[in-house]
């Protein structure tokens, strides 16, 4: 009876081995799945992410060289103006006492874009699912095994066998004896081998498919928290990009006012034929704002390290209640 049970435990060990390795390889399918997903879902909003940052990047750069082209022209139509005045009223400007005409600059500091934020994404690699071939190593533990326990339907040990006679006695075993003796035989045997090496096989691919799909979904977790954490430094980026920004328009705002309030006092000034003593408080008007379009004219808004420098927030705040002291006047 003991043999006869043989080829239903080969059976009940290949088909319980594949049923489980399937399900094993299914799970671990699903989770390598998941983790491809929840990779380019990650990796989506990231791109969108940036994408955003990038926008905002270009408008403020647009903004600094915007703002730059107003430094240069107001040299021009301001200071540089102011310049040829005096050098043709010299005699003139020098009989006005008290008057400081000193330190207007002929040159325009160039302002320097924002640093750029640069993310260096790390390269991803997805390592290829490689199947598992187990089935020789398990058709060797059964062979042994049977050689081993195993006896032919004449009840010589198997191990004593050999050669051609060996394989069909064991094949024979497996089949839980010779026809003869009535078992299923050979072709049982041979079923039931195969059956067993196959859902071993299963179960050994599944269990390794499985353990990819943890091993996926570990690292999909690592990537998503990457590029959380890159997300997270864009956002930083992106509060600097907004402040250099805001400050970037309030000098505009203030420089576009304090030129054309220039240039107004400048084409007063020239209207008149200029006596120093007559003009004296139309000549300084003029040369104060001057002196204010110089000032913010020459004003680094970007220190070269990319911080907002402190003296384009006190001029901003300075000559922004001058001009609206003009305005209100």
């Amino acid at each position: 009876m003991g043999l006869r049970r043989v080829p239903a435990v080969l059976f009940a060990v290949g088909t319980l081995a594949g049923t489980s390795g399937t399900a094993l390889g299914a799970k671990g399918a699903l989770d390598q799945r998941e983790a491809r997903k929840r990779e380019d879902v990650a990796e989506q909003e990231y791109l969108a992410r940036k994408a955003l940052s990038d926008r905002r990047k270009a408008a403020t750069d647009e903004r600094l060289a915007a703002f730059a082209r107003l430094q240069r022209q107001s040299y021009t139509d301001v200071v540089h103006r102011m310049v040829e005045f005096l050098h043709r009223h010299d005699r003139q400007v020098r009989r006005i006492e008290r008057l400081l005409v000193d330190g207007i600059e002929l040159s325009v500091t160039s302002t320097p874009t924002p640093t750029e934020h640069e993310v260096d994404a790390g390269d991803w690699v997805t390592a290829a699912i490689r199947t598992v071939a187990a089935s020789s190593g398990t058709a060797n533990v059964i062979s042994k095994a049977a050689d081993k326990y195993g006896t032919a339907s004449t009840g010589t040990a198997l191990s004593q066998l050999h050669g051609a006679a060996k394989e069909k006695a064991t094949r024979a075993f497996f089949g839980g004896g010779s026809r003869a003796s009535g078992g299923g035989g050979m072709a049982l045997g041979r079923k039931a081998y195969e059956v067993a090496i196959a859902g071993t096989g299963l179960l050994v691919a599944g269990a390794h498919a499985k353990v990819l799909g943890v091993k996926a979904l570990a690292h999909a977790r690592q990537y998503e928290a990457a590029r959380a954490i890159e997300c997270a430094n864009l956002d930083l980026a992106d509060t600097h990009l907004r402040a250099v920004n805001q400050r970037a328009a309030e000098m505009y705002d203030v420089l576009t006012e304090l030129r054309a309030q220039a240039v107004s006092a400048l084409d007063e000034l020239e209207s008149v034929t200029f006596e120093a003593q007559q003009h004296a408080a139309l000549f300084q008007k003029a040369m104060t704002l001057v002196k204010a379009v110089q000032d913010v004219a020459a004003t680094r808004l970007i220190s070269p390290d990319g911080d907002l420098t402190d003296e384009s927030e006190a001029l901003t705040v300075k000559y922004r209640r001058m001009t609206a002291k003009e305005d209100d006047g």
